[in-house]
């Protein structure tokens, strides 16, 4: 039998346990991720070009560079206006999607599955196809207009600088929307029918339901949603890689796409590793403050 004094002795063995259990996981974890994040915060502070030997320690040069780069402060601009965008579009289709489909009939499942055949696809795949689309001389969507006769709304959607970013924004939202449904849907399915039942014989309407018990009780997938696709959308690269390379011109660059570009085309790595420092901090910052304000009055 073990007595009081016992105990400590017993939390300690149990600790050791824990620490011996995950020491191979934060081992892994440490080797891939950790380190390589210190390095390159290391290299943001250096003029290093990705091959010399040498390199020189500049301070916050490259951190300076970053808001006086006309350039890269463009890019920032896309980042956010894509990250806004896609982010509220996708929450909100997904969120109606969920809602139309929520009753388990064998339509709304057929349904369900060609919403979400989409996000099982590679952003790759998904990039190939949607450029296809775009074509301007054979692509599926000029086409339907010409036979339709509609001329006038033909047009270089990757190629016009007013047009390309939103033309490539559609293909995430087309993409991820399903997979936020099926979250969506999940938290549905918690709630009990007593609530809306109940509301409607104290005569609430559709909307109020809504406002009032649907989305408080399932706010943990709205979290969810909300942080997971922020932070996707901040880090937005294959997209615009395969769809734009970040053309016309700047006007559909992204900062992971610059950075892409520092670290492998031009011979300045350290100015890269400032970026993607930069744009980790963005990722963390907006994370954090999300899931701040969305779980705040929960507590």
């Amino acid at each position: 039998m073990l007595y009081g004094k016992d105990f400590p002795m017993l939390k300690r063995t149990q600790n050791i346990k824990l620490l011996l259990f995950t020491a191979p996981a934060l081992a892994v974890y440490t080797a891939i991720f950790v380190i390589p994040m210190l390095i390159g915060i290391y290299y943001s502070f250096t003029n290093w070009n990705g091959m010399s030997p040498t390199m020189e320690f500049v301070g916050f040069r490259n951190y300076i560079s970053f808001f006086s780069d006309v350039e890269t402060m463009r890019a920032l601009q896309n980042t956010l206006i894509y990250t806004i965008f896609v982010t509220s579009a996708s929450l909100l289709l997904g969120f109606i999607l969920a809602l139309a489909l929520e009753r388990g009939t064998r339509g709304n499942r057929i349904m369900r599955t060609l919403i979400f055949i989409p996000a099982v696809m590679s952003p790759v795949v998904a990039s190939f196809i949607w450029q296809y689309m775009y074509s301007p001389t054979s692509g599926v969507i000029n086409s339907i207009f010409r036979a339709l006769g509609l001329t006038g709304l033909i047009n270089d959607w990757l190629g016009d600088p007013d047009l390309a970013l939103i033309s490539v924004m559609i293909v995430p939202l087309w993409q991820w929307a399903g997979n936020i449904m099926i979250v969506f849907l999940a938290g549905l399915m918690g709630v009990s029918t007593d609530y809306h039942d109940a509301a409607s014989i104290d005569g609430v309407n559709w909307w109020q339901r809504i406002r009032y018990i649907t989305i408080p009780l399932i706010k943990p997938a709205m979290v969810f949603n909300v942080v997971i696709s922020t932070i996707g959308s901040l880090k937005t690269f294959d997209f615009i890689l395969i769809m734009t390379n970040g053309g016309p011109g700047y006007f559909t660059e992204v900062l992971t796409l610059r950075v892409y570009k520092y670290m492998v085309y031009t011979p300045r790595f350290g100015y890269g590793s400032a970026i993607a420092v930069i744009l980790t901090l963005l990722v963390a910052v907006f994370a954090l403050t999300e899931y701040k304000l969305l779980t705040r009055e929960s507590k």
